[in-house]
Order: structure tokens, then sequence, then C-alpha cells
């Protein structure tokens, strides 16, 4: 090893990768891509590679960078200023841990589907009346982005229509329908905010605060993650529906 903790070409040095309680030596070379590197970390902790998410020192603070563009199949280590004897931290769900939430999320979306009836059944029936449109909206005040946010912004927009779809989703509005909810304001919580938080509920329905962007803040949360998420700060809810 080189003095400042460089690799040598012929000799493999490691780093050490935190996940959770438990840390893992990876093996790593002058050679290895960065997506190699993720590789290797997958087969240590089996967060996949497209859930992985690594917090970086500030000498590789580029990783971050090229790990957010996609373009890891060819960006060596020392490129991005990853050396031996550095320590990162990864944070994502192993793989089971994925599974099981898939597997969740598919029973809670069979619940809320619409119920099959054999066709001897539908004869002689008429289609169910929708309800009017005040009546679906009113569960929900106001949905807006952080007010941080401007109105040119181009994220301003997509988290409102993110936001709305939350509010005049199904399932949701039929949970509000259900224990006659109201919500004031549907908004917006930053990931920098609280970072432990991904949802909070300000005055028993007066305000639910939703995490709407990724950590890294460079796109959009999962859609059925978030909306769990909004079904969990309903249930602190005490605003009914007059």
């Amino acid at each position: 090893m080189r003095n400042g903790g460089n690799m040598s070409e012929n000799q493999n040095n490691s780093i050490q990768v935190q996940h959770r309680l438990h840390s893992y030596d990876i093996l790593i070379h002058e050679t290895m891509t960065v997506a190699e590197l993720q590789e290797q970390i997958c087969r240590a902790t089996g967060v996949l590679p497209k859930h992985q998410k690594l917090l970086t020192p500030p000498k590789a603070r580029q990783l971050g960078q090229i790990l957010r563009s996609g373009n890891t199949n060819q960006q060596l280590l020392p490129d991005v200023g990853l050396s031996a004897d550095m320590r990162l931290t990864l944070v994502g769900a192993p793989v089971h841990e994925v599974e099981r939430e898939q597997m969740q999320e598919a029973s809670l979306d069979k619940s809320y589907g619409p119920r099959r009836l054999h066709p001897s059944l539908l004869k002689n029936m008429q289609p169910t009346k929708s309800l009017p449109d005040a009546q679906v909206t009113a569960a929900f005040g106001r949905c807006r982005p952080h007010s941080s946010t401007q109105d040119a912004d181009p994220w301003h927009k997509n988290v409102r229509q993110y936001l709305e779809r939350l509010a005049s989703d199904p399932a949701v509005l039929h949970v509000c329908k259900l224990h006659h909810y109201k919500v004031g304001e549907l908004c917006e919580l930053l990931p920098h905010e609280n970072p432990e938080l991904l949802g909070l509920n300000v005055n028993k329905g007066q305000r639910i605060l939703l995490r709407v962007r990724t950590d890294a803040a460079d796109g959009l949360r999962d859609y059925k993650t978030t909306r769990r998420v909004l079904l969990h700060e309903l249930c602190h809810n005490e605003v009914r529906i007059q």
C-alpha cells in the first residue's frame, strides 16, 4: 500500500462498509469499477445495487454523484476518489425485506381492489353511482409543496401532483369515508427537516406532512410506500367530517 491509503496495482486492499449494526470489509483494487464495488457490497449485505445509498467521506464525494447519474460501469474507484481504508455507510434494505414489503403491498392492493363477482350475480345490477366531486375531495383541504419551493420550480408542480394523487387515491378516500377523517392540509416534509420521519400528523388532522422526495432529493419516493405512510398518519387523526 502506498502512502495516503492508495491502492497498489498488484495488491488487494479493503474498505469498510457500515450497514446498520454490522461492518463489512470489501476488497477493492485499482481496476475495479463502481458497478463491481456495488456487486461486492450486495454479496456482503444482501442490498441490491439499485437499493444502495452510500454515504461517503468528503474525499470520495464524486462517488455519490456517479451513483446518482447511473454511470457506474465505466468509472474506476480511483477516479471517484475512493481509496483503501476508507469507511462508507450503506443505507438500504436487503432483498428479503424488499420482497416482504412487496408482498405486503400486493396484499394491501388486493384488499382495496374491486370485488370480483361471478357473472351470475351481476344480472340486472345497476352500476353504483359515484360520489359527487365535492364529497370525494371533502376529505382533504389543500395540497401544497414545501414553502421553500418556488412556483416556477419544476419540483413545485411534481410534488403538488404527487400529493393530489394521494389525496384522490381510492384506498385513502375509502379509509377517510369509513372513519369520517378530514385533513386540513396535505404538505411536503423535506428530507433534511426530520431525517428520521417519513410522515407527521400535526394537531390530529389539521395538517399531515409527508416525505415526498428521496433522501438525496433527486427524485420522488415510491408512491405505494408513501401511501402507506399517509394511511398510518391518518390513524392519528381525530378531525372528523361533520
